[in-house]
């Protein structure tokens, strides 16, 4: 249960230079959005640092069984009773609690101005928290289901976090399945393309909000901004491609049922799918339904 510590994995660095080892993985509570995104942020050349959390691990073990992926008795017994060890380790569970930090940071940003910029210090409170939340989402619904959830990401989880809390934003790729965390004026929710289909008026995306929480959600809103993906070396500037996407805002009634995948359907403008390289999303909910005992 131990943090890890830079200096301490660097002095591991060096030892396994020494015996010609250059790859090495780190196991701890910490969960890192894929294990090949080290925690650690280590300044030493050539060495590939990956990372496993004991809660990736025990979920692994119990995926091997279920989907068939191991054939030997003896291996699919001691992965039973790996299993079996981490359920009962008073150490290792669900990330639980986001910390102290995060509801500071939470409070803090609540006073800021729609265009004021988020610094450094409290961005990187909420982007450890909210990554470590994430994947926490993505661990739980792999154990207790059918489907292996992971979220795909191109570029580094930090990076793609901190410029979706400064541009207030959340990216949906069309052409992932994999599911992104946005946050509401009322609460968490998920939300992903689960199709894109080409209609006589445009492009229709079929979206599922995922709605992880313990109540009914009524009437919402998404709105999306859409178009092209903006190239750093391309002829236009940042500012140039931004007043080129197109957004409209998208009203519905009904209910995002608690615990449950919720489809939705949306007919956007575009024309093509290659009018859709990047999309973005913010949502809002109207209110929510709870019953009194």
């Amino acid at each position: 249960d131990n943090m890890l510590e830079t200096k301490q994995i660097e002095r591991y660095v060096d030892f396994a230079r020494e015996t010609g080892i250059n790859d090495m993985i780190t196991v701890s509570n910490y969960l890192s959005t894929t294990p090949m995104q080290s925690p650690i942020k280590s300044k030493k050349n050539k060495f590939n640092l990956y990372h496993w959390s004991w809660t990736y691990l025990k979920v692994t073990a119990s995926r091997l069984i279920r989907t068939n992926a191991v054939e030997d008795t003896d291996h699919i017994f001691m992965l039973k009773e790996l299993r079996k060890y981490f359920d009962t380790h008073k150490n290792i569970s669900n990330y639980v609690n986001m910390g102290q930090d995060w509801k500071n940071a939470v409070t803090k940003i609540h006073t800021y101005s729609d265009n004021q910029t988020i610094d450094k210090e409290t961005v990187s409170h909420i982007v450890e928290s909210y990554k470590q939340e994430e994947k926490d989402i993505s661990l739980q619904l792999t154990d207790r289901t059918n489907h292996y959830v992971e979220l795909v990401v191109k570029n580094d989880r930090e990076d793609e976090l901190e410029d979706m809390l400064q541009k207030k934003k959340v990216i949906l790729d069309p052409y992932s399945q994999s599911f992104q965390r946005v946050d509401t004026n009322t609460g968490m929710f998920l939300i992903s393309i689960s199709k894109v289909a080409k209609t006589d008026r445009g492009v229709r995306l079929h979206l599922n909000v995922g709605n992880p929480n313990f109540a009914d959600y009524k009437d919402f809103k998404i709105k999306l901004f859409w178009g092209l993906a903006w190239s750093e070396g391309g002829r236009q500037s940042y500012d140039e491609w931004r007043g080129n996407l197109t957004g409209t805002e998208f009203s519905f009634k009904g209910l995002l049922q608690k615990g449950k995948w919720n489809p939705v359907e949306v007919d956007i403008g575009a024309m093509s799918e290659r009018d859709i390289e990047y999309i973005e999303c913010e949502m809002e909910v109207s209110s929510v339904e709870m019953s009194l005992k």
